[in-house]
C-alpha cells in the first residue's frame, strides 16, 4: 500500500511529467511485449502456409489420380470412313491430322467425280465433309474426359507450386519455427524448383 508521502509526490507530479513516465512504461511494455507477439504471429503464418500447401499437394495428388482414370478404355478406337480406324494411343493431334489427311485423299476422289458429274460430285463432297464433321466429333468425344482431367491437373500443379514457394519464402522467428518448417520440407527439397530452393535459402540469411 503507497504511503501517504508517497501519494502526495504523485499529486504533486506535474501533469507533463506524469505523461512522460506512462509513455515510457507503455513504451517499454511495448518492447517487452513485441517479440513475442511477432514470434506468435510468425508462428501462426508459417502453420497456415504449412497447411496451404498439404492442401494443395492433395488437391494435385487427386488430379493426377483423375487424368489416369480419365485416359480412353484400352482398345477403343473411332471408326472412319473407308475402313480407317483412328486409335487414342495416337493422341489427340496425330490422330486428328490422320482424319484430316484422310479425308484429304477422299476429297481428290470427289473432285474427281465432280469432273464427270458436277451434281454427283456436290452430292459426293457433302456426304464426305457431314462425316469428317462427325468424325472429329467423335474424335473429341473421345478424348473430353482426358482434356478436363489435364486442365484440372495444370491447375493444380500450379496452385501447389506457389503454396511450395511462399513457405519457402516465410522467414520464421524462432529456430524452433525454422525447424519445424524444415521437418515439413525435408521430403520435398529433392523436387523443389529452382526459384523454391533459393527462396528457401534466402528466408535463413539475415535480414538485410
Amino acid at each position: 500500500m503507497p504511503s501517504d508521502t508517497v501519494r502526495v509526490n504523485a499529486q504533486a507530479m506535474p501533469a507533463l511529467d506524469r505523461r512522460a513516465a506512462l509513455g515510457s512504461l507503455a513504451a517499454g511494455a511495448a518492447m517487452l511485449t513485441a517479440p513475442r507477439l511477432a514470434k506468435a504471429a510468425s508462428g501462426e503464418a508459417l502453420a497456415k502456409l504449412i497447411a496451404a500447401h498439404a492442401n494443395a499437394l492433395q488437391a494435385f495428388r487427386a488430379a493426377i489420380d483423375a487424368l489416369d482414370a480419365a485416359k480412353p478404355a484400352d482398345g477403343a478406337y473411332i471408326n472412319g470412313p473407308g475402313g480407317f480406324a483412328y486409335f487414342p494411343e495416337m493422341g489427340q493431334d496425330s490422330a486428328a491430322e490422320h482424319v484430316e489427311h484422310d479425308f484429304r485423299l477422299f476429297a481428290r476422289a470427289t473432285r474427281a467425280i465432280a469432273s464427270v458429274s458436277p451434281d454427283l460430285g456436290a452430292q459426293v463432297a457433302a456426304i464426305f465433309a457431314a462425316e469428317r464433321s462427325a468424325t472429329l466429333a467423335r474424335l473429341e468425344a473421345l478424348f473430353a474426359p482426358q482434356v478436363a482431367a489435364k486442365a484440372r491437373w495444370t491447375e493444380t500443379c500450379a496452385v501447389e507450386e506457389a503454396a511450395m514457394l511462399a513457405l519457402c519464402s516465410h522467414r520464421c522467428a524462432t529456430l524452433d519455427e525454422q525447424g519445424r518448417k524444415l521437418g515439413y520440407l525435408a521430403r520435398f527439397l529433392d523436387s523443389l524448383g529452382t526459384e523454391q530452393h533459393d527462396a528457401l535459402f534466402a528466408a535463413m540469411l539475415p535480414e538485410a
